[in-house]
């Protein structure tokens, strides 16, 4: 029987900027990225471009709040992501984030 590793393998650390990560939320809201480098930090590690990558997460996290009627705060964009043309990020309730980024089995 071979043996597979359960755990995922551990990767250089990397340095996100602290607006993305947003420790200064209200209990329970995140960014895409303050949720991935808590849920899954791993995945991160594996983005070519981890601050930018995540844009479209962002965009379809608004959408969601917005869908499902929950209100979402947003925040001036990390200077990363203002020389790409984004001017704020989002923070929406963590079960927003459930949905844009569902478990995988």
């Amino acid at each position: 029987m071979i043996a597979y590793e359960t755990t995922p393998p551990v990767l250089p650390s990397l340095t996100l900027p602290a607006a993305l990560l947003s420790p200064s939320l209200p209990a329970g809201y995140e960014t895409a990225w303050s949720f991935l480098a808590r849920t899954e930090p791993w995945v991160l590690g594996l983005m070519t471009d981890p601050v930018r990558g995540l844009v479209a997460d962002d965009l379809k996290a608004r959408r969601v709040a917005d869908d499902v009627g929950l209100p979402a705060i947003l925040l001036p964009a990390s200077d990363d992501l203002n020389a790409s043309g984004f001017n704020d990020i989002v923070a929406a309730p963590t079960a927003v984030w459930h949905i844009v980024f569902p478990e995988n089995p």
